[in-house]
């Protein structure tokens, strides 16, 4: 059975189908893994990595058997700005020579409502790891192209800096980077 739902101007196919407990892999063409930073504290900067993968578990039966394994490039920021985009893959910020990865790990899954889960887990930036709680939307489900099922979900939680060791500069950057991953895995 499957609903739609009225977004204006869009209309947006729900699938009530239930899908497996099964591993979904990221497909970074129908996928977003973007950040914004506040600059001088005067406005927002945003940017993106263009290099991201991993995979996802969505049990619905148990949701705390979810599980996810993401990882990003940070050599592939790109924020409109060449010398910028280098600055932030040197030494002062994500150092992407000697730290090649951002990765989140859970390791536990808890159910917050019919489609919010709560994500607590490892992540690894600039060779620090650090535990943090993600709060994790299931967007929606449904099968594209026929055959293939799919779930998307969207993470938009923030970090500072400073706990993962990352210099920046503080008085133009400020230490907090608000992140969304909003990311469609497909069952293979």
């Amino acid at each position: 059975m499957k609903r739609f739902v009225a977004i204006a101007p869009f209309v947006v196919c729900v699938s009530s189908v239930a899908f497996a407990a099964a591993p979904l892999t990221v497909d970074p063409v129908h996928s977003s893994f973007i950040f914004k930073v506040t600059h001088a504290g005067i406005g927002h900067i945003w940017g993106r990595f263009t290099e991201y993968g991993g995979t996802f578990v969505i049990d619905e039966s148990d949701p705390s058997k979810s599980s996810f394994d993401i990882s990003a490039n940070p050599a592939s920021v790109q924020t409109g700005a060449q010398k910028r985009d280098e600055h932030l893959q040197s030494p002062d910020y994500f150092n992407t020579k000697q730290y090649p990865a951002i990765t989140f790990k859970s390791t536990s899954v808890k159910k917050v409502s019919d489609n919010k889960l709560e994500a607590t887990g490892d992540l690894t930036l600039h060779g620090v790891t650090q535990s943090i709680t993600v709060p994790i939307e299931i967007v929606g489900k449904g099968e594209f192209p026929k055959g293939t099922p799919r779930i998307g979900i969207e993470a938009t939680f923030s970090v500072k800096m400073s706990d993962y060791k990352i210099k920046g500069d503080p008085k133009s950057v400020a230490d907090e980077i608000f992140i969304t991953a909003s990311l469609e895995g497909m069952q293979k």
